[in-house]
């Protein structure tokens, strides 16, 4: 699969902990959002290809039925097809197909089926993923009756691998997070707690604090707002990972973000907007340290710039990247609609 984010998306890597807070940040401020923008659009996307202007070539070529929904795709590498992915959708379910090519004929037999299922009120109950070699990865999740997610299980070829468990507190904000490891032997179940992560709100409803604890580190987080915005993040560590992120705004758009951690490096990435307050373009620099969270890590000086531009329907059009002012990459979505 191809996706383009900006180079500070986050990993989180783990911290899953983080997700329901304001440290999500702005994960998916600039992610290819054609799937989901098709489906509120007037202007349906029947076909959707991406083009390498570099190798003068097709990367992939995406297919909509008619309600704005994914419904098939392939992939090319070298002029060649290289993976056909299709999209079904049952009722209260969606289920994603891949299948490999070899010497240019797609197996009958997918590689991978993913599966989601939903309640009556469309929360996900059940995300299963089976391989073609017998793996079966189950993910499971529970709700109370305010839809706020309390448990989350995690199983592997239908055996219990480990566990979130969520508690709220009566305005439904989440208040605590417990992740677990379970086994097995004997017919004895053991639980382990491993992670523990707590949340403080200020009278707005702002998360303010998160204290995490996995039994060896802890991890101290403080938020701060502007006018319902959030403007920066503290990060207090006993793994010497001590850092901060501040944000900027121009009006509601957010315009830079600075991040850094002690001793290890600083990046700072601007945004800008066209006149429909559509990002144009990101710039972000690294000094040459470790950024914590992102996936943004060099070891040396590197000046990152991604352009955007937009077609007639508001549907991003072409990603231009350059490093150090040399071009890395040139992407043009070329669309046909309904």
């Amino acid at each position: 699969m191809i996706y383009f984010v900006l180079v500070f998306n986050t990993c989180i890597y783990a911290q899953d902990y983080l997700d329901k807070t304001p440290a999500r940040y702005f994960t998916n401020l600039v992610q290819n959002r054609h799937e989901d923008e098709n489906l509120t659009s007037k202007n349906k996307i029947k076909k959707l290809y991406l083009i390498d202007e570099i190798k003068k070539d097709t990367s992939s070529v995406k297919v909509f039925n008619n309600k704005g929904q994914l419904s098939e795709g392939i992939e090319y590498s070298n002029g060649q097809r290289t993976k056909k992915w299709t999209y079904t959708y049952p009722e209260n379910a969606k289920v994603f197909s891949i299948y490999e090519y070899k010497n240019g004929i797609p197996d009958k037999v997918p590689n991978e089926v993913w599966t989601w299922e939903y309640d009556k009120n469309k929360n996900l109950v059940s995300q299963k993923t089976v391989y073609k070699r017998g793996t079966e990865l189950v993910n499971q999740y529970n709700y109370d009756q305010n839809h706020n997610m309390t448990s989350k299980l995690y199983y592997a070829s239908k055996k219990l691998i480990n566990s979130t468990l969520y508690k709220y507190n009566n305005n439904n904000l989440l208040t605590e997070l417990i992740k677990r490891n379970h086994s097995n032997v004997n017919a004895n179940e053991t639980i382990v707690s491993t992670d523990t992560a707590t949340y403080f709100y200020n009278d707005k409803k702002e998360c303010y604090e998160i204290i995490y604890s996995n039994g060896n580190t802890k991890n101290i987080y403080n938020f701060t707002y502007s006018d319902g915005k959030l403007t920066g993040e503290d990060r207090t560590s006993f793994d010497n990972s001590n850092g901060n992120i501040r944000y900027m705004y121009k009006g509601n758009l957010l315009t830079n973000i600075i991040e850094s951690v002690d001793g290890k490096g600083t990046a700072d990435t601007k945004i800008d907007y066209d006149t429909k307050g559509r990002i144009s373009k990101t710039e972000t620099y690294n000094d040459g340290g470790l950024v914590f969270r992102y996936s943004f890590t060099r070891n040396d000086q590197t000046r990152l710039v991604q352009e955007y531009t937009y077609d007639a329907y508001n549907f991003r059009k072409t990603i231009i990247r350059k490093e150090n002012g040399i071009l890395i990459s040139n992407y043009k979505y070329s669309f046909e609609y309904y």
